[in-house]
């Protein structure tokens, strides 16, 4: 036998137990990595989704086995132990939820939460991050993956920071230089935001190997969900619609086989069966959608393949993203006892509010 057909048969060996066992051939022979960059751009308890939404993810990316040194976190940090969490130190992304807040490491907190910083992190520039937050990086290379997810209030070409906006060129010319860096073999994005689409739609090109999922399309809402009296006590949305609604499918017992094969593709379609008020779209390159979703996240599943998956509450009280401070202070007017003072600062908000829409 030659040395070409001796190592094609080599290959093709290991190429089936990559498929069976889930590491790549990449992560067999170079030791490829996956990176994991999770953000909630905003501050305020208003914005309490957000971050229970990125808690939530965190929890399954770790669950998944992903190592924690391979995932970065920015979030404010100003929910868990808000004055109004009824739950002190608890972070829940549903009614009756778990705390998706402990064990969460993260590596950039209050002003560290910024496009500057955000942008050197996925680009690789450990330099620049000395002394700031944990100054963790994407340390990635050509064979790497590397998935983002992105939660935070958006408009056409912007995603919003709690003190700066980061635009749709900024983030396009950040995955060109990645590129051109070798920085990765193949990225993913989950973006939540309002028009999110309009981040992508005619700017991320097709040969990329970067596919975003994004929210909702370049012109309309996405939506908080858990809101008003599903919320409860926290009195604002729970959790953001499209961020729940993948996650909360991944939670469903499943069987490890299914999971481990599950693309991204899969992934996308149940996920926009299931969020119908706004339209989750599909930008890039669509090569890297027939991916497994688990060379991104990795995956975690049941031995047994008839495992029962129940979807918990499924009707999911809904707010228009733009709209859910408005629906927080009318709910508290409606239904909290409060002094004339307290009302009448509540609704002197609630016109200052108007008049700013």
């Amino acid at each position: 036998m030659g040395v070409f057909n001796l190592v094609a048969l080599a290959l093709f060996a290991v190429g089936s137990f990559a498929n069976e066992n889930n590491p790549t051939n990449d992560e067999i022979f170079w030791g490829a990595k996956k990176w994991v960059v999770l953000v909630a751009g905003s501050d305020g308890w208003s914005n309490y989704r957000h971050q229970a939404d990125i808690c939530h993810a965190y929890q399954i990316i770790r669950s998944n086995g992903i190592p924690a040194e391979n995932i970065i976190t920015m979030m404010v940090d100003d929910i868990a132990n808000n004055p109004r969490n009824p739950t002190p130190g608890k972070i829940i992304n549903k009614p009756n939820g778990t705390d998706v807040y402990e064990g969460v490491v993260i590596d950039y907190k209050g002003k560290d939460v910024n496009k500057s910083n955000f942008l050197k992190i996925i680009t690789g520039d450990k330099k620049g991050m000395e002394s700031i937050g944990s100054g963790k990086v994407v340390k990635g290379g050509r064979h790497d993956r590397i998935f983002i997810n992105f939660v935070d209030h958006g408009t056409t070409g912007i995603l919003g920071f709690p003190d700066d906006y980061l635009y749709a060129d900024e983030l396009n010319n950040a995955f060109i230089s990645m590129r051109g860096n070798g920085t990765y073999k193949k990225m993913l994005l989950y973006i939540e935001a309002c028009r999110a689409g309009s981040m992508f739609d005619g700017i991320l090109a097709e040969d990329t190997d970067i596919l975003s999922v994004t929210a909702s399309g370049p012109r309309e809402s996405s939506y908080g969900c858990y809101c008003g009296s599903q919320s409860g006590p926290y009195k604002t949305c729970l959790g953001d619609l499209f961020s729940v609604t993948w996650m909360e499918d991944l939670d469903m017992p499943t069987s490890g086989r299914e999971a481990r094969r599950r693309s991204v593709f899969n992934d996308f379609r149940e996920v926009r069966t299931n969020v119908t008020k706004s339209n989750v779209m599909i930008y890039g390159d669509f090569e890297t959608g027939k991916e497994k979703l688990s060379s991104f996240i990795g995956y975690h599943g049941n031995d047994d393949s008839q495992a029962v998956r129940s979807n918990g509450i499924d009707i999911k009280a809904t707010v228009s993203s733009r709209d859910v401070h408005e629906s927080e202070v009318q709910y508290q007017l409606a239904h909290d006892k409060l002094s004339l003072p307290e009302s009448l600062k509540l609704s002197a908000e609630l016109r200052k509010n108007n008049k700013v829409i």
